[in-house]
């Protein structure tokens, strides 16, 4: 099993004169930022090769400094012996250098010790609600890169003191008076909620309630639903494989990171208009120069050293999405202000799919998914 908790940023800096102080590195638009790092937060890594890493962006930075997990993730449904750990395996920052990015924490549950309970039970079901759930509850600290301190929170609650985290750690020393994190985060930077991918694998079958729904279009192994207790309703992304929780397969990986990435995108698109107030012809350019941004990196995607067996299906899929989009980001601006309309309204999240099902539709069609299933075919 892999949890995977996405929480969005929009950054509005790069499109301020002067960049109200902020770090010139990383200079996340490059395609090698060379040996760098993120003040108090962690190293800058090239994209890996990994099915559990960020495949698809240029590269990432670890918070692991800046994030302290205070309990290890336990899972556990009626009936069990045991529960089963879930490691906490990354926590890793990406920006597209224009507005959006996103902060992942990444959980694994081991191979071995699912099958060990799934053969002492006969079969293993588990319910994402409560998995999605805990994974938000999780304890843990944020730690101020300029005082050292460690504050405790959620990864659900952590929004503020994140953000204000990451504006101290990429703001000029200098400049922190000038610019104090504080009065920033808000503005210029702000965090949105979390997204929980859960992918449950070796033939882990899915507990669902009344409120999880596939969205169209989808194969039946994917489907949407919310967080027991959550604030949000379909804030969960589930995937039902029948392949290990290392081995997620092309398709798999290309919808996740899609739709993590365009989330980002949606989320950062919604709050610079809260920002300014409305979204005028000159208002949508920064959303336009970033999406024409992600479509050239996915067209001329190569993955790095390729060592997984479904990362030429992945390649496959990232490149056709880039070029089954070029030339159109127009639409693909459009369809994501509009999303992002829907986002900042509570009924459309309250009473239906809504946002999350316009959201796939972008991922996954106009003629992307008959490419897709093709290349999946081919190599995984």
């Amino acid at each position: 099993m892999f949890i995977l908790v996405a929480v969005p940023f929009a950054d509005l800096r790069p499109m301020v004169k002067g960049g109200d102080g902020r770090v010139p590195s990383p200079d996340w638009t490059s395609d090698d930022p060379g040996a760098a790092f993120v003040r108090g937060f962690g190293k800058v890594s090239a994209r890996n090769d990994k099915s559990l890493g960020l495949l698809g962006e240029r590269f990432f930075a670890d918070f692991n400094k800046a994030v302290r997990l205070r309990r290890i993730l336990t899972i556990r449904e009626k009936g069990w012996p045991n529960p089963l750990s879930a490691d906490l395996r990354f926590r890793r920052l990406y920006f597209d250098g224009r507005m959006a990015g996103r902060f992942e924490f990444g959980f694994l549950v081991d191979d071995e010790e699912e099958l060990k309970l799934k053969n002492d039970l006969g079969a293993l079901a588990v319910d994402p609600r409560r998995v999605a759930a805990d994974a938000l509850a999780s304890p843990i600290g944020v730690i101020d890169p300029g005082a050292g301190v460690e504050q405790p929170t959620t990864i659900q609650g952590c929004g503020r003191l994140l953000g204000e985290a990451y504006l101290a750690a990429t703001t000029l020393q200098g400049d922190l008076n000038r610019f104090p994190p504080a009065e920033a985060y808000g503005s210029t930077v702000a965090l949105g909620p979390p997204l929980v991918h859960v992918r449950l694998s070796n033939g882990v079958t899915a507990e669902v309630g009344r409120d999880h729904a596939a969205p169209d279009g989808s194969d039946g192994s994917l489907f949407f639903t919310s967080s027991v207790g959550g604030a949000l309703r379909n804030n969960v992304l589930v995937r039902v494989s029948p392949t290990g929780s290392q081995a997620e397969r092309g398709r798999e990986r290309a919808v996740r990171v899609l739709f993590s990435h365009l989330h980002a995108l949606m989320f950062a698109q919604g709050h610079f208009v809260k920002v300014q107030g409305s979204l005028d012809a000159g208002g949508r350019q920064p959303l336009k120069e970033a999406v024409d941004d992600l479509i050239g990196r996915l067209r001329g995607f190569t993955p790095t050293a390729p060592e997984h067996t479904s990362d030429g299906a992945f390649k496959d899929a990232m490149t056709t999405w880039g070029e089954a989009y070029s030339g159109r980001t127009d639409e693909v601006v459009q369809r994501l202000s509009e999303l992002a309309g829907q986002l900042a309204k509570p009924t459309p999240i309250q009473t239906g799919l809504g946002w999350l099902n316009d959201l796939f539709q972008l991922v996954v069609k106009t003629g992307v998914t008959a490419a897709v299933e093709q290349a999946t075919k081919a190599g995984g």
